[in-house]
């Protein structure tokens, strides 16, 4: 399941602590955040329950 190539129709706005989004930013690497979320997201909901 691949969901990059699909268009990107919906938004998602959440509030963090800023700790995490801190430790979201510095595992990025090299990245944009938003993008290594949405990666993040996108292997989750892949993985077989």
């Amino acid at each position: 399941m691949r969901f990059e190539v699909e268009p990107k129709a919906a938004s998602l706005n959440m509030r963090l602590p800023a700790s995490l989004l801190d430790a979201v930013k510095a595992k990025a690497s090299g990245i944009p955040y938003t993008r290594y979320v949405r990666m993040l997201l996108e292997t989750d909901v892949a993985r077989p329950r």
